[in-house]
């Protein structure tokens, strides 16, 4: 996995490179602007965990969502992104079954996002 917090436009980035070298049936890029947090190889997306890759666009409610989660996750970074990642696994491993994790995960973030 290759992340770097930096333009890909940069001289310094090797983004360019890779994208003419890199051959793979699946490839996962995210290249966006950084919105909050800064520049940090931490809150650089995609995450991993396990088996698992995450990217994300968007926001979710960071505080809330990492008051729900146990221990057993531990974000590096700052970002909402990772900790919604996270939340995603914890929804799935609880369920055993990553559909119905999904599913849980979804309803628990809209209702953090409107209240309880």
């Amino acid at each position: 996995m290759f992340k770097e917090p930096l333009p890909a436009s940069s001289e310094e980035s090797k983004y360019l490179q890779y994208e003419k070298e890199v051959r793979s049936r699946i490839i996962i890029a995210h290249v966006r602007r950084a919105t909050t947090e800064g520049r940090s190889r931490e809150n650089t997306h995609p995450f991993k965990h396990g088996n698992w890759i995450f990217a994300h666009n968007g926001s979710v409610d960071r505080d809330y969502i990492l008051s729900l989660l146990s221990g057993r996750y531990k974000p590096e970074g700052r970002t909402d992104s990772e900790v919604y990642f996270y939340w995603i696994l914890h929804c799935i491993n609880r369920k055993g079954d990553p559909m119905e994790g999904i599913k849980e995960e979804a309803a628990r973030v809209v209702e953090g996002a409107h209240g309880p």
